[in-house]
């Protein structure tokens, strides 16, 4: 089985050592062919990138796939993204993130990626923004879910704000929540306390 797993950027954060976590036990598995697409790691955060580009053949960088929105750059990145699930013909795509949950759906979709799956780290839309944001935001949100085999939320509340805003249906939602802590980063799990 091939997956790919797309992520806007590797900050150091909880969606991108989720994923990261993801990635690598997938990785393990003999049957399983596994790829990791992210944008260029920018951010007081840190980064992790490093932590998986020493990887062969794992991460493919996407330049134009940034966090801001930017007409230009979001067209080639969704080319981009759509042009690699071509070349990688995965079976799953796995997305993360707002910017990469919306193109990369949208590129899978438009690749004829059989499943497209989307993780809700945090919602994209919501109080936190202005209403021209906001609307923009939760109308892409809508669209990209059109073409959305399945979501994971990592709390019912996620998912009761997307289905609020008329995005899947109840059965398309799972949440899972994450239950290991990975210490250092991609050493052994340990159970938090």
């Amino acid at each position: 089985m091939r997956v790919t797993h797309v992520i806007t950027r590797l900050i150091v954060g909880g969606a991108q050592e989720n994923t990261i976590a993801s990635v690598l036990g997938l990785q393990r598995a003999h049957d399983v062919e596994v790829h990791l697409i992210s944008g260029p790691t920018a951010g007081p955060e840190g980064s992790l990138e490093p932590s998986v580009a020493a990887i062969p053949g794992l991460l493919t960088l996407v330049p134009e796939l940034v966090r801001s929105v930017n007409p230009w750059q979001d067209w080639t990145a969704w080319l981009r993204l759509r042009s690699l699930f071509r070349k990688l013909r995965p079976e799953i795509v796995h997305t993360h993130s707002g910017k990469a949950g919306i193109l990369g759906r949208l590129a899978a979709h438009s690749a004829k990626v059989p499943v497209i799956v989307h993780t809700i780290h945090g919602p994209s839309f919501g109080p936190f923004q202005g209403a021209l944001a906001n609307g923009v935001f939760r109308t892409a949100e809508q669209v990209a879910g059109r073409v959305t085999t399945h979501f994971v939320t990592v709390a019912n509340a996620m998912a009761q704000q997307y289905l609020a805003a008329g995005i899947g249906s109840p059965q398309q939602y799972t949440r899972i929540l994450a239950g290991l802590i990975y210490s250092p980063l991609f050493g052994a799990p340990t159970i938090p306390s």
